[in-house]
């Protein structure tokens, strides 16, 4: 063999050799770095439930139909996707390297057993059984989780999923305003309640109920009860009879101003089309306004601190505290009006 042919024949060996170490280290999916994604083949697009549990029992399942996130468990009460789908993005990024343990010995001391764990997920695509069931464990520190695939031993430590981000109570998946309107730009109030049925309404920077002028801060402050209001907790179809919303027990119509349009074409903002741009240009702006009613229902049973509460058509009920609807159900006009002097204002 010549030097020539030596020389080759020392380079394919090498060759060869490379291809063996960094093909191990590169194949199957893994970066340069060794690592891997957890949960392999997950399709964001074509998961359709969740499950989230805890080994205490709570539970909660997400559904999505028809393009959109609800509450299983609710009655299909309407999730907020954003939050699922963040959730989402955040399984299918989690990466892990060589596993911290490869046995069954170890998965009770690190909270990653059937019964014994902070978070178990389920995740199902068109399959009846789960394509993903990842069991979430103890954490050894700041933000970093062990976990283990249901149906295998090794367990990893992943990086960036927060047990906040994924837990089991209904509110952390729903929007927490039933009612959030700017309370600066509502022009008109009605209401009922036990005391009777009252309207109030804005001209330029004052409160009139009829003729009569209304306190500012009084105004003011019954504005922002009316239109901000809080979810303690969704409840599910809306089942006016059960809920004490038919008839409610107080309700609410709101007016507010949204935007101003000048009436003009939108596709010929100048009027160069009609020869009417400067007739337009004179034309006072008039304001867009949009309603809203909301309802108050009857307390749920054995807790008189809450209330069952409904948006006007959306088919859904939910809880609020009964302390920040206290003034919807109690306040009259009358309670509203400005000091006359020499007078006291009516108490409630």
């Amino acid at each position: 063999m010549t030097r020539f042919q030596m020389i080759l024949s020392g380079l394919l060996a090498l060759q060869i050799v490379l291809i063996a170490v960094f093909g191990g280290v590169f194949g199957g999916g893994e970066s340069a770095s060794g690592e891997r994604a957890l949960l392999r083949d997950l399709d964001l697009s074509t998961v359709s439930r969740i499950e989230i549990a805890e080994s205490d029992g709570d539970s909660i399942t997400l559904g999505r139909e028809n393009g959109a996130w609800v509450l299983e468990d609710f009655d299909g009460y309407p999730a907020e996707n954003s939050k699922i789908e963040n959730v989402l993005e955040t399984l299918q990024e989690l990466s892990v390297r060589r596993p911290v343990v490869t046995g069954s010995g170890y998965h009770e001391s690190l909270e990653v057993t059937d019964e014994n764990f902070q978070r178990r997920l389920r995740i199902w695509t068109a399959n009846e059984d789960p394509d993903f069931d990842l069991i979430v464990g103890s954490s050894p520190t700041y933000r970093v989780h062990h976990v283990r695939l249901a149906d295998e031993d090794p367990v990893y430590e992943i990086r960036g999923l927060d047990l906040w981000s994924i837990g089991t109570s209904p509110d952390a998946w729903i929007e927490r305003n039933l009612v959030d309107i700017d309370a600066d730009k509502v022009v008109a109030l009605e209401w009922s309640n036990e005391q009777g049925t009252y309207s109030i309404r804005k001209e330029g920077e004052e409160w009139r109920s009829g003729n009569d002028l209304l306190d500012a801060n009084e105004v003011d402050s019954f504005l922002r009860s009316a239109s901000t209001v809080w979810i303690a907790a969704p409840v599910g179809r809306a089942d006016p009879a059960s809920r004490g919303l038919d008839p409610p027990t107080a309700s609410v119509k709101l007016s507010w101003q949204v935007s101003e349009t000048t009436g003009s074409d939108p596709s010929d903002p100048q009027g160069e089309k009609s020869g009417e741009a400067e007739e337009r240009a004179g034309e006072s702006v008039q304001p867009e306004v949009k309603t809203l009613t909301w309802m108050i229902g009857a307390e749920p049973p054995d807790d008189d601190a809450r209330r069952f509460a409904a948006v006007a058509g959306s088919g859904y009920a939910v809880v609020v505290s009964e302390s920040s609807v206290k003034k919807i159900l109690e306040t009259k006009a009358a309670d509203l009006e400005a000091e006359a002097k020499g007078s006291e204002k009516p108490a409630h």
